[in-house]
């Protein structure tokens, strides 16, 4: 490996094992559009556990932070949730949020009628949720506050308010700001957006221990573990495969059996960052036998075949240019890729917090 390689990798581990190095904090000010401060609005980090309230004078701090890249969200009743992107390197962050009063849109025809909100009850939770096992553990608490809508081919759903979440198979209560849910009644293709925040499920011992046994296994082999690795360039070793897709946009596509490595695609931008870059989209798989056995007897194309019939692969795709990741997995740009296959089938069900670090290796 060269110099900066090897310094991404030093640097993934302090990570992980050292708190010494979260010293950084987010802090600032939220107010209104007319300038008037907002005192118990509600200050997270998206897809993480932290959170904390503004005082009377609309101020906030969220501290313990390492460098990398974070959606601070901010969410008060009967106001427009306020968001920003926020990159800590070498420094904390002072921003400052303003939040607008919701208004409530006329063109929405808003669904009432029970039987007709039951049946979008069940595809929301399938297409939310997710169908997998973690996905059906999962109960919504209040799904009262949940605002179907119909809208020529689509069907929509927002929140005003927190969806709460019990994942009974994870041990999480995940708290979600529904920002947008869109079913095309034509093609049957589900979308969602928004922000969440997750608390730990309070459990016996026996529970806890379930718990953390479902958590590894959802870990292992996920995006975040993916991305995770490439940023530590071990990603092979874990057990990763990825491969090029030909003639993508054709009939014909197919995959090249020569197996990429993380230099391939991705390079350290500095201590922090990890920037990746690739032409054609890539088909990923995990295999965690090759990290048990060193003896590894199937040869590419076997490996390949295997990953298909199990449906265990994943497509990544780049929309934008390029992808910027950090240390703990987290995208900088959302809209960096298009996912499909087996990560595109991983829902809300299937998420954890990105403090979730494995403190053991998968059995």
């Amino acid at each position: 490996m060269y110099p900066k390689v090897v310094l991404a990798v030093i640097f993934l581990l302090s990570f992980f094992c050292s708190e010494a190095q979260e010293i950084y904090s987010i802090s600032g000010i939220v107010k209104d559009a007319s300038g008037e401060t907002l005192p118990a609005a509600t200050i997270f980090l998206d897809g993480s556990e932290k959170k904390t309230y503004t005082n009377g004078k609309g101020e906030f701090i969220l501290g313990k932070l390492s460098p990398g890249t974070y959606e601070l969200t901010a969410h008060f009743v009967g106001y427009k949730a306020s968001r920003k992107n926020v990159i800590i390197k070498d420094k904390s962050a002072t921003v400052n949020l303003t939040m607008e009063v919701a208004e409530n849109s006329l063109k929405e025809v808003v669904i009432t009628n029970s039987k007709s909100r039951n049946k979008y009850i069940q595809l929301f939770l399938k297409s939310f949720l997710g169908d997998t096992e973690n996905g059906k553990s999962c109960y919504i608490v209040n799904p009262k506050i949940i605002r179907f809508s119909e809208q020529t081919m689509y069907v929509t759903a927002k929140t005003r308010d927190f969806l709460e979440i019990e994942n009974r198979n994870l041990g999480y209560r995940i708290k979600y700001l529904l920002r947008d849910f869109k079913f095309n009644r034509s093609t049957l293709i589900s979308s969602y957006t928004g922000e969440c925040i997750f608390e730990d499920l309070k459990g016996t011992a026996d529970e806890m221990n379930i718990w953390k046994k479902n958590r590894r296994e959802a870990y292992y082999g996920s995006l975040m573990h993916y991305l995770r690795s490439l940023y530590a360039n071990t990603a092979a070793r874990e057990g990763f495969y990825f491969y090029a897709i030909k003639n993508a946009k054709q009939e014909t596509q197919q995959i090249d059996t020569r197996q990429l490595s993380v230099q391939n695609i991705a390079k350290p931008i500095d201590s922090n960052f990890l920037e990746m870059e690739f032409s054609e989209p890539l088909y990923v798989f995990y295999d965690f036998q090759k990290d048990q056995s060193p003896a590894d007897t199937l040869n590419d194309e076997e490996r390949i075949t295997k990953a298909f019939n199990a449906k265990t692969g994943s497509i990544m795709e780049l929309y934008l240019k390029k992808a910027t990741i950090d240390a703990k997995g987290s995208i900088v740009d959302y809209r960096s890729f298009l996912i499909k296959g087996y990560w595109g089938e991983r829902r809300i069900g299937d998420q954890l917090p990105f403090e979730y670090v494995p403190d053991e290796k998968k059995l």
